[in-house]
């Protein structure tokens, strides 16, 4: 684009080469169906991969340890059986005491580490998947004079609570792809301190990696 006359391509972050055994998790997503009285209900989905002559009674594991606070951990397991080749699979269930995440401003932004992991019937570990998650529901509502053909009047509710949403645009803040995560961290903390709770990804930048999300999670 505009910012400068050089060629970004090529390698420029670190490669890793992984070898995975032959059941294994494909992206797993917990997502907050609803709020409750007394924590979320929750819904798992999960693609695993069992690359094997015959089906294998399994047991899938979940956990979900605070991150950034202080307080229990939550977890649950099934048991589950697979067939050779590709599974979808779906789960509902309810986090009691869940701690809610807030956007910046409106409250604090509670990050659990969600750990999902599969064992054989012995209980031999065979795959695990860690990220970060918060309790949260995000969703969509027009504004109180409701839906206008000449304005825009929508706005994001979150965790059943209007928001008047402050965000920004993110272009990439070095044309020549140096940063790192502490440079990461204090251009998030500087939004932050905007009061910023939205950031866009521009689409004609890199693709960002899990580092930044990851800051923008904890910095709400």
């Amino acid at each position: 684009w505009h910012y400068v006359r050089l060629v970004t391509l090529g390698l420029w972050r670190s490669v890793r080469l992984q070898a995975r055994g032959a059941t294994r998790l494909e992206h797993p997503f917990l997502t907050t169906r609803a709020l409750t009285r007394d924590g979320v209900t929750t819904a798992l989905s999960v693609d695993m991969w069992h690359e094997a002559p015959s089906p294998a009674a399994l047991a899938l594991e979940c956990r979900l340890t605070p991150k950034n606070f202080q307080g229990p951990s939550l977890g649950w397991t099934r048991r589950i059986t697979v067939r050779p080749g590709m599974n979808r699979l779906g789960f509902e269930g309810h986090a009691p005491g869940a701690r809610l995440w807030w956007p910046n401003g409106l409250g604090f932004p509670a990050v659990y580490q969600f750990t999902c992991q599969v064992r054989d019937a012995r209980g031999r570990l065979l795959d695990r998947y860690v990220t970060n998650w918060g309790a949260r529901t995000v969703r969509a509502a027009s504004t109180p004079r409701g839906k206008r053909s000449n304005e825009y009047s929508w706005q994001l509710v979150v965790n059943n609570r209007p928001v008047f949403v402050k965000g920004t645009n993110w272009c990439y803040p070095d044309a020549l792809l140096r940063l790192d995560r502490v440079r990461q961290q204090r251009f998030i903390v500087l939004a932050k301190h905007a009061h910023i709770q939205l950031i866009r990804i521009w689409g004609g930048g890199p693709a960002e990696n899990d580092a930044l999300y990851d800051l923008c999670d904890e910095q709400g």
